[in-house]
């Protein structure tokens, strides 16, 4: 029975030292700091403002990469009955920066551009429309400096509509390209 509490008080003890290991190694970085001074070296009040500036410091790195780890909201393109490139607005070219910007900040992401249209038409013809219509919106955003590897396209021909086809409203709605980020 002692042996098996001498174990057990022994493993325990080397899980915390891991744990604790880990901890300050790994998750807070701090083991290669050779010029740090341990908390037992500082007077009581200089540990405390410095554990506390290293909280506050460590609070706002992860709120920025939070603001940075959040995608601009995906964006409309609208067009014309027949058109393959429309008007860009200054809208469209704020959100086009706006994903710039989120993409150079977030290396690896990758934005898809989906072409639609409206169902008026033969399926081949309305196939051309949605894909030339995602390819307008992902020339845009190449001019606009944007890596060619970070864009995708697809295109979905009036597979996918967002309203009704029987009204021209409807039919308006559904001639888009649409980007997200992945």
């Amino acid at each position: 029975m002692k042996n098996g509490i001498v174990i057990f008080s022994i493993l325990l003890f080397l899980w915390i030292a891991g744990s604790s290991y880990c901890y300050v190694c790994e998750i807070r970085k701090n083991c290669e700091d050779s010029d740090s001074i341990g908390v037992a070296d500082m007077a009581p009040d200089e540990s405390l403002a410095e554990s506390v500036e290293f909280d506050q410091a460590e609070e706002t790195k992860a709120e920025d990469e939070m603001v940075l780890a959040t995608p601009p909201q995906p964006h409309l393109f609208y067009f014309n009955p027949g058109q393959t490139a429309c008007d860009l607005t200054q809208d469209d070219r704020e959100k086009m920066e706006a994903i710039k910007s989120f993409l150079s900040e977030n290396v690896g992401r990758k934005l898809i551009v989906t072409g639609h249209s409206d169902k008026t038409g033969s399926a081949d013809r309305n196939a051309v429309v949605s894909k030339q219509r995602a390819e307008f919106i992902r020339q845009e955003l190449l001019n606009l400096g944007i890596n060619a590897d970070a864009i995708e396209t697809d295109w979905k021909s009036y597979d996918e509509p967002v309203a009704d086809n029987d009204s021209a409203e409807g039919r308006a709605k559904n001639r888009r390209t649409e980007i997200k980020i992945n």
